[in-house]
């Protein structure tokens, strides 16, 4: 009598089973999980991109301007004299759009966000050389129901960040 080793069929079969239901239960999880962080990939860098005009401004005692441009999916630094220093796509992260999957408003001092996720008088926030802004709130949403805001303090200029990942709006 020969002494085969190896697999046989049917546990071949029952492993390759039990490989596609973890299969099937990972592939979701880790989709959504790749959403959030595309979601937050864009908010730090459009806040980076905040940072930035704010510092420039301080630095060279003049205005710069973040411009949103909802409709197509961009916003622009923009500097003292007019000029597009540089321009940033949200579709370069991929599922991320300005607006809110939340209708609720962030705290007491701001209003619910609008359709297209900009507050800002003329889709913009201007930097000026005293360290102050323009007061408004941009948000970012992604397809898994997760949205990010950005928003600045009139007085101070100040870029302040809250998100909701399901649980209400947090800083």
């Amino acid at each position: 009598m020969r002494n085969y080793r190896g697999f046989t069929l049917i546990e071949l079969m029952a492993v390759i089973a039990i490989l596609s239901i973890l299969v099937a239960v990972a592939v979701p999880q880790y989709m959504d999980y790749l959403a959030r962080v595309r979601l937050k990939t864009g908010w730090r860098e459009m806040s980076t991109a905040m940072q930035f005009a704010r510092s420039q401004a301080i630095g060279g005692d003049e205005s710069w301007w973040v411009r949103f441009d909802s409709v197509v999916g961009r916003y622009y630094l923009i500097d003292n004299g007019g000029n597009i220093n540089r321009t940033f796509r949200l579709a370069c992260q991929g599922g991320i759009a300005f607006g809110s999957n939340n209708p609720a408003p962030i705290d007491a001092n701001h209003v619910a966000p609008p359709e297209d996720g900009v507050t800002y008088v003329g889709e913009q926030v201007k930097f000026n050389g005293d360290g102050t802004a323009t007061a408004g709130t941009v948000y970012l949403k992604n397809n898994k129901g997760d949205t990010v805001a950005l928003g600045t303090v009139s007085a101070t200029g100040q870029i302040k960040r809250w998100y909701d990942f399901g649980s209400g709006w947090q800083k």
